[in-house]
């Protein structure tokens, strides 16, 4: 065989053996994906509520805010001597 006959077979056998190595990884990851599945899903809801906490203690400081904005001097003066 010559030098180049090689390099093309370990090339090939290279290639395959990395394909199978990865079809065997994507077999692994379906197998533990359900457990997986569940943990992320459970992660993902605790975030959800974490941010929707977050979202209504802004909402609330973007009503004072906007009260503060549109309401007269005079009465915010008012309030901010009743504190």
């Amino acid at each position: 065989m010559s030098g180049t006959m090689v390099f093309i077979i370990i090339i090939v056998a290279i290639v395959t053996v990395g394909r199978i190595v990865k079809a065997g990884l994507e077999s692994e990851r379906r197998k533990g994906g359900k457990d997986g599945d569940n943990e992320a899903l459970a992660r993902l809801e605790r975030e959800n509520a974490a941010l929707r906490q977050k979202l209504e203690r802004l909402e609330g400081r973007t009503a004072v805010l906007e009260r503060i904005a549109t309401d007269a001097p005079a009465r915010l003066t008012a309030q901010i001597d009743e504190l």
